[in-house]
């Protein structure tokens, strides 16, 4: 995960692609909500991303393991093994 400076958040936010630099999934892009203090908005997106992390990391854990799963099954049908 790459961090980025206040003025690269803004940045980024003005181009209308995430933090990290990717397009927004829903094609609407970042956006601070008006009203909102950019430190607010920052904090909040910064963990946003921590927590994409996480899920994402559970995620590669979890077809890791089904594909272990799955050699292994290739394996035993084959006679390999």
């Amino acid at each position: 995960m790459t961090l980025l400076t206040t003025a690269e958040t803004r940045a980024a936010l003005e181009r209308q692609v995430d933090p990290a630099g990717h397009p927004a999934a829903d094609g609407t892009g970042w956006q601070q909500p008006k009203g909102m203090h950019w430190r607010t908005f920052e904090r909040l997106t910064a963990r946003q991303d921590a927590f994409v992390g996480v899920s994402l990391a559970g995620m590669e854990e979890l077809l890791d393991l089904m594909n272990r799963r799955l050699h292994g099954l290739r394996d035993d049908l084959n006679g390999e093994g």
